[in-house]
């Protein structure tokens, strides 16, 4: 496989990934009728608890927030605009 077919390879499975963890989040903002930006302030704040809905929203934040830091990375790392 050449590395172009391996950059797209790549590039698929994290907007895949990214797609899931964004359809997650607007779950989450849907149900609490909150943005996961004021939600995750307010988590790390210790003002929402601990509900499990809550751990997995603000898990799903990072992992979000980790991916585009990767993404971006990886990006820059290729050249890709």
């Amino acid at each position: 496989m050449s590395i172009n077919k391996l950059l797209v390879c790549e590039s698929t499975r994290i907007n895949e990934i990214k797609t899931r963890l964004l359809n997650q989040v607007t779950i989450f903002e849907h149900t609490y009728s909150m943005i996961s930006s004021e939600f995750y302030t307010r988590y790390e704040r210790g003002e929402m608890g601990d509900e499990i809905d809550f751990v997995e929203w603000a898990s799903t934040v990072e992992m979000l927030a980790k991916l585009n830091k990767h993404y971006k990375k990886w990006r820059i790392s290729w050249n890709k605009p």
